[in-house]
């Protein structure tokens, strides 16, 4: 009768084990589907209402960020970032207004005259120093744009650089 018992008491055991397992799946699988609902939730209530729908078929344009609009200077396409200042809550909001009112005067100057420097090295060194002074006053803040836009700046005047420089007459 004790080996009876203990069979049983075995077979039982291992049929909870086995139910108990069905029982956490279901819960995690339904925790999972929780979270996905609330991140689309909260990823619909984030996007701009007065957004159209796009139309089936249409190329999808990449998301920029906040503050970040694309302009096109021949034929290539550079990122650029400004803000106001309503849009700092927290520190380093100057530091981050001063390297973009620098990288604005590098924007007119590039749209000003199209042989003209664009970057010299004294402003390369006055934007360098900003960004470093900005990256250590706000180290959270999305910093790609601005390096995306300064170094479209260096290239820019890396290719105006010899139409700059007299040739030497033979």
């Amino acid at each position: 009768m004790k080996y009876i018992l203990t069979l049983a008491a075995v077979l039982t055991i291992q049929q909870a084990q086995a139910q108990i397992g069905l029982i956490m799946g279901g819960t995690r699988a339904a925790v999972s589907v929780a979270t996905l609902a609330a991140r689309q939730k909260k990823a619909k209530a984030a996007a701009p209402k007065d957004a159209a729908p796009k139309a089936e078929g249409a190329a999808a344009t990449p998301t920029l960020g906040r503050g970040v609009t694309l302009f096109t200077y021949h034929g290539e396409n550079v990122q650029r970032k400004r803000t106001t200042e309503a849009t700092f809550k927290g520190k380093g909001g100057p530091e981050i207004l001063a390297l973009e009112a620098l990288l604005e005067q590098r924007h007119q100057a590039l749209l000003a005259d199209s042989t003209a420097s664009v970057l010299t090295p004294e402003q390369l060194t006055a934007l360098t120093t900003a960004a470093r002074t900005a990256a250590t006053a706000r180290p959270d803040w999305n910093y790609a744009p601005y390096q995306q836009e300064l170094a479209f700046y260096q290239k820019e005047e890396q290719r105006r650089q010899p139409a700059a420089q007299p040739v030497p007459a033979k």
